[in-house]
Formats: C-alpha cells, sequence, structure tokens
C-alpha cells in the first residue's frame, strides 16, 4: 500500500473572526501566521487528506487507518472520513 497525506484546509477562528487558508492539492506541510495578540483563545481547524493506492494486484482487506497526534498536541475528530474505492 501506498499512503499519502496532504493538508486541505487551515480555518483559525479567533476574536477577529474566522480566516480559511485553502491550501494546494498535495501540499504535505502548511503555515498560518496568528498574531500575539490574538494567539490566546484562537482555534485552530487543519482539514487534510489521506490517499491509500493499493500497489498490489490482490484487493487489500482489513485496513486500519490511524493517525497520532504528537504527545504535546490536543485535538478531536469533528467529522467522518470519506472513503471513495477506485481502481
Amino acid at each position: 500500500l501506498e499512503i499519502k497525506k496532504s493538508v486541505s484546509k487551515i480555518v483559525v477562528t479567533n476574536k477577529k473572526g474566522i480566516q480559511t487558508y485553502n491550501q494546494k492539492d498535495g501540499q504535505t506541510l502548511a503555515k498560518v501566521e496568528i498574531g500575539s495578540k490574538v494567539l490566546s483563545g484562537s482555534n485552530v481547524t487543519v482539514e487534510y487528506t489521506i490517499k491509500i493506492t493499493n500497489k498490489d494486484s490482490g484487493q487489500a482487506e482489513k485496513i486500519a487507518i490511524v493517525d497520532t497526534l504528537k504527545r504535546n498536541a490536543s485535538g478531536k475528530l469533528v467529522r467522518g472520513a470519506k472513503c471513495q474505492e477506485g481502481n
């Protein structure tokens, strides 16, 4: 299996409002600037895509995808995954 993860969108919500940063297709790293005066109380949502390609001729079965946050990060899954079967 080949696994590729890319950032799709970053949304920053704070007292200045909501700012959405759409990323280029296939971008694996992204950065947004949050001013020090609004950093406290800001909420950052990162939306990303995981593309899994079966490089073998057989059918892949019983696959589990787990993306673990780093030890000092916090977050929660707010949307379910969308799966698309292809060739």
